[in-house]
């Protein structure tokens, strides 16, 4: 299975990194499905709805909040169990007939976007762009330490080398959310997030080179 966040601001949430500690942030592009034979399960948080509901539409409701509540359960020592049951509700979502990929909250913030894939389907579907080497500065302040991307054989090449004068990386507010996705939102294309991100690594190496 590949598990990963639609955003690398959720991703960094999702995982506690302690103050002073350094973590790669790998960033991929999901391709779209060469068929529309397969899908994804979503589990996102219920929306307000009308007063009056029929049976199955309660049903829905009350699973629907279940199944959020146990896909977002933090895990402490001594309570691991609730991982194994999230991972259980998993499996048996992504066993459903024609299924490759889950959609669940995050557990940082329930409108953020973690998504589960069946290793098959990751294969082809997954292509890494970035690989970063960051570090931890406070709960706010991440910095780049590193930034790699692979060459046409596949081979990992260091592109920016921040190690001497670190670049801030910016952890705010998650770019993608379940409100976004189901709403009348744009949403930038992961080629598009990747551009940014260059962009803004491409910048800094040019100022820290006049100086």
């Amino acid at each position: 299975m590949f598990y990963g966040a639609l955003d690398y601001e959720t991703a960094i949430q999702e995982v506690n990194i302690g103050i002073g500690e350094k973590y790669s942030l790998a960033v991929y592009n999901l391709k779209e499905r060469e068929n529309f034979e397969k899908s994804s399960v979503v589990i996102r948080p219920s929306l307000p709805m009308r007063n009056q509901l029929e049976p199955v539409d309660l049903f829905g409701l009350e699973l629907s909040n279940f199944m959020v509540s146990e896909l977002t359960r933090k895990v402490h020592t001594g309570n691991e169990t609730n991982y194994v049951r999230s991972c259980a509700i998993s499996k048996i979502l992504l066993d459903l007939p024609n299924k490759d990929s889950l959609l669940y909250p995050s557990v940082q913030n329930k409108d953020a976007v973690n998504i589960v894939i069946k290793e098959h389907d990751a294969k082809k579907r997954l292509s890494l762009q970035l690989l970063m080497t960051c570090q931890c500065k406070s709960s706010k302040d991440h910095v780049v330490l590193e930034v790699k991307q692979p060459d046409s054989p596949g081979n990992l090449k260091t592109m920016y080398d921040y190690k001497k004068e670190p670049v801030p990386l910016k952890v705010n507010v998650p770019k993608m959310s379940f409100q976004k996705m189901f709403g009348n939102n744009k949403i930038p294309s992961a080629e598009q997030e990747i551009q940014e991100l260059l962009n803004a690594f491409s910048a800094n190496k040019r100022l820290q080179g006049r100086r």
